[in-house]
């Protein structure tokens, strides 16, 4: 594997849990940034990815992920000389605002190659109303199966894929096997809280 690569893998990895860390770690300075709507949230995805080198939003679109109102914004970005492309999922639920994003190096080999599995997992991803327990995972046939309370999902991805989560940034991310351009890719996992009622007089 060349030295290349190496830096790509490590770079990939990089952004998508540098990403949202830093900023978790920004607002925990501050007082938190909820949402009241889907488009709140949207706004506050956007205000966390848009500090990315030449960040561009290619597209937007509304739509429905089981019956939960969703907005998916395609986005490009580069980091040093890498340039990068990436799928936001924005899926509101009764509690929290679901985040879901692909990221993957411009390539069409590389986004191809990572974006096949990035959409048979939400073909396949499932809401789960409790938040209490911890994170369970087994190998299934030939998939990985993967319960996370904290986020609410339960999501099937391959077998020769792994995971890992970042609990002080709440932040779980999947990613591609060694030996496969998809190990530039990544599938990542979060929440922005949502504006609660008892929380309006605070």
């Amino acid at each position: 594997m060349s030295n290349k690569i190496r830096a790509l893998q490590s770079t990939a990895l990089l952004v998508a849990l540098g990403l949202i860390f830093a900023c978790c770690q920004q607002e925990r300075k501050e007082r938190p940034r909820l949402s009241r709507s889907l488009l709140q949230a949207k706004e506050i995805t956007l205000s966390r990815f848009s500090k990315l080198e030449n960040f561009r939003i290619e597209s937007a679109t509304e739509g429905e992920l089981y019956a939960n109102p969703l907005r998916r914004l395609e986005i490009s970005f580069q980091r040093g000389e890498q340039k990068y492309r990436g799928i936001i999922h924005l899926i509101e639920r009764p509690e929290v605002f679901n985040m879901i994003y692909f990221i993957a190096p411009a390539d069409e080999l590389f986004f191809q190659e990572g974006f096949t599995v990035f959409r048979q997992l939400m073909q396949r991803l499932k809401f789960t109303s409790s938040t209490e327990g911890e994170i369970f995972s087994e190998r299934r046939d030939n998939e990985n199966f993967l319960r996370c309370p904290e986020l609410g999902l339960e999501i099937f991805f391959p077998s020769d894929w792994t995971w890992s989560i970042d609990r002080q940034a709440a932040t779980l991310v999947i990613s591609g096997p060694s030996e496969k351009p998809a190990h530039l890719t990544t599938i990542n996992f979060s929440v922005i809280e949502k504006w609660r009622t008892e929380q309006n007089s605070s």
